[in-house]
């Protein structure tokens, strides 16, 4: 895949005002045990989160991710609602750097499992992936939502996902620096041990 000078530059900037939670990255140092995977087993990665950095929420924000044959499928965990846009971005914060962007059909969309290189229901493209984008070729990727009340950040391993997807059930996805989450073992964990991009941060109330 070639990138073109000036999709660079943009793609740059508008990553450097990605994730609206501002969330801020450091080492991928504390990784959490496997004692918070719904699945049982299975590696719940590194991921990069600085509790203390400024804007940082409370928890580390997460997103699920899973591979079945081709297809490449994100959850929220839980339901974000009133989405307007969606903006997927693969291999942030390199000069590589690809996205998409996805405008809602109309007000009030809610957004929990999508396809972050296909079609979303109730959403069209704004802006699309390149000619021949193969996904596979990508290392991370990460997204942001807008229109939700709370809307944090953060970026995906893609290794995990492909390697050890077939492993799991269908309804349980890796959250990075979490494990792998079955919906209840989400429902357990958010707002307690992590946050969901559209959980408020319990230590903000």
């Amino acid at each position: 895949m070639v990138t073109s000078p000036r999709r660079r530059v943009r793609v740059a900037g508008a990553v450097a005002l990605l994730l609206v939670g501002a969330v801020a990255c450091s080492d991928p140092d504390d990784s959490a045990d496997d004692s918070a995977d719904g699945s049982a087993g299975g590696s719940a990665g590194g991921g990069e989160w600085d509790p203390d950095a400024p804007f940082a929420p409370s928890l580390r924000p997460a997103f699920g991710a899973r591979v079945d044959g081709e297809r490449l499928t994100f959850s929220t965990g839980t339901p974000c609602h009133d989405v307007t846009r969606i903006r997927i971005v693969f291999d942030p914060y390199t000069a590589g750097s690809t996205d998409t962007i996805l405008t809602a059909t109309e007000p009030g969309r809610t957004v929990e499992t999508f396809d972050p290189t296909g079609v979303v229901t109730g959403f069209t493209v704004e802006e699309g992936l390149p000619s021949g984008f193969d996904w596979r070729e990508s290392d991370t990727a990460t997204f942001e939502l807008k229109g939700s009340d709370f809307e944090w950040g953060s970026t995906v391993d893609l290794d995990e996902p492909v390697a050890a997807s077939p492993d799991h059930p269908t309804d349980v996805f890796f959250f990075q620096g979490v494990g792998w989450l079955d919906p209840a073992a989400v429902a357990a964990g958010n707002g307690d041990t992590f946050l969901t991009p559209c959980t408020a941060d319990p230590a903000a109330d």
